[in-house]
């Protein structure tokens, strides 16, 4: 993920407590969870894979709020 004007760029995974093994899958929803270091508009990519192996590499913009 990016801040906007790329003052921050940092990497990060789903989170899940029993990862598919070779050969099986999961979904359709995946839980993402991150603190961001200030407020603001950030930029995510997502990659994900599907049941024929293809990888999709999607982007999100989010609003971090102040807590």
């Amino acid at each position: 993920m990016a801040s906007q004007g790329l003052y921050t760029i940092e990497h990060g995974h789903a989170e899940g407590d029993d990862w598919p093994l070779p050969g099986t899958t999961f979904g359709p929803e995946v839980t993402f969870h991150h603190r961001f270091a200030a407020p603001g508009l950030y930029k995510l990519w997502g990659q994900f894979q599907t049941a024929d192996g293809q990888v999709l590499t999607v982007d999100f913009v989010v609003r971090a709020s102040a807590d």
